[in-house]
């Protein structure tokens, strides 16, 4: 059987609220040591003169790969990452088009060496809120196109928070092509009802955030939430375990 790796996303919430029960939280989930090897991180947030959820991250995992700064508030400057425990190559970062000053969205790519051949993994964060959806199609079609430019013939899986619901149509756009949820469409990632951060009720539960993966080439063996009971952002984490198909 092929020697299985796990990929996972988890967008960080860039505010300070709650910030002592994050870190502890944080700090809780690494040491249960069932956090996946390789993690794409959304709102990175980096504070002058504070100490940060991301910084920490690195720091207790070890993790390594590529940060990019997206936008820039004075005393706080907003990040996208892909970062991992496994060997990785050709990281590189792509401003997403249909993007705005002070909602600059990117993508994250790199190639990871897992125990059972490589994989390139694919970090999003799409434009947020309803009157943002035509850009979102937008974004979901440029990282195809780089997908297909960057990918060398290798198994892809796309994470992060797509800021759009299971049946939406950048979700379609994906699907059309050959990508699967790895959670089929269950769980929440945003949800009202059980994490306290989120405190905008007019939203109910949903799912914003993915693991998409191509069936013809990799096998998922579990998938589900990560940072749940030790919630850490206003959006729960994400974890699958894949093979490689043989």
């Amino acid at each position: 059987m092929a020697q299985a790796f796990s990929v996972g996303t988890q967008n960080l919430y860039h505010y300070r609220t709650a910030y002592p029960t994050r870190l502890e939280h944080l700090r809780a989930e690494v040491a249960t040591g069932t956090l996946p090897q390789i993690l794409g991180v959304q709102e990175a947030a980096r504070w002058s003169l504070s100490e940060n959820i991301f910084d920490e991250l690195t720091r207790l995992t070890g993790y390594k790969g590529i940060y990019q700064n997206t936008n820039e508030f004075g005393v706080m400057n907003e990040g996208l990452a892909l970062i991992g425990g496994l060997p990785g190559r050709n990281f590189e970062s792509f401003e997403l088009p249909a993007t705005k000053m002070f909602s600059r969205q990117y993508m994250n790519m790199g190639i990871f060496q897992t125990d059972s051949g490589e994989v390139m993994v694919v970090n999003v964060h799409f434009s947020p809120f309803s009157e943002a959806r035509p850009n979102r199609l937008i974004q979901a079609k440029f990282v195809l196109y780089m997908i297909a430019k960057k990918s060398e013939g290798l198994p892809v899986v796309i994470i992060g928070d797509c800021n759009d619901s299971y049946d939406s149509e950048t979700l379609k756009i994906f699907r059309d092509v050959g990508y699967t949820d790895a959670l089929d469409g269950k769980e929440f990632t945003y949800n009202p009802d059980t994490n306290p951060l989120v405190t905008d009720k007019k939203y109910g539960p949903t799912r914003l955030d993915y693991i998409l993966y191509q069936p013809a080439q990799l096998k998922v063996n579990k998938a589900g939430l990560i940072f749940h009971d030790n919630w850490i952002s206003d959006h729960y984490g994400l974890s699958a375990e894949f093979s490689h198909i043989q």
